[in-house]
């Protein structure tokens, strides 16, 4: 079994097994530097959890929840209110690999990469 903390942990244990399971801030961290490689995204990739109250919604008050990507040539940040999934990790870095995609577009691509996560342990 690889080392907890690498990123082939993330991959055989926290990918397989639960794509769809809020990941500690760390957790998150490795996902994404593994998905990035996975990816081939040149970026940099970084994820940093923003308070609620950061976010103001359609009706104009603050509170609301977000899971979003900013990125540019060298650097894409994933914001995020609550704990990220492999799936919201995955989602956030296909809208970098693929800029041109449009949100169903890459909706569809999540899915598949999410369905495609078998776990080799599962039997």
């Amino acid at each position: 079994m690889p080392e907890p903390e690498s990123l082939q942990y993330v991959h055989t244990v926290i990918s397989y097994r639960a794509p769809f399971h809020p990941l500690t801030d760390h957790q998150a961290q490795e996902a994404a530097r593994y998905w990035r490689r996975r990816f081939s995204i040149a970026q940099h990739v970084v994820v940093e959890r923003i308070s609620r109250f950061q976010v103001t919604g359609e009706d104009g008050h603050p509170g609301w929840p977000l899971i979003g990507v900013v990125y540019d040539t060298d650097l894409a940040t994933i914001y995020h209110t609550r704990a990220l999934t492999v799936e919201d990790i995955v989602h956030e870095l296909l809208h970098v690999q693929n800029p041109s995609w449009s949100e169903s577009e890459v909706v569809h691509a999540t899915g598949w990469v999410v369905r495609s996560l078998k776990s080799p342990l599962s039997g």
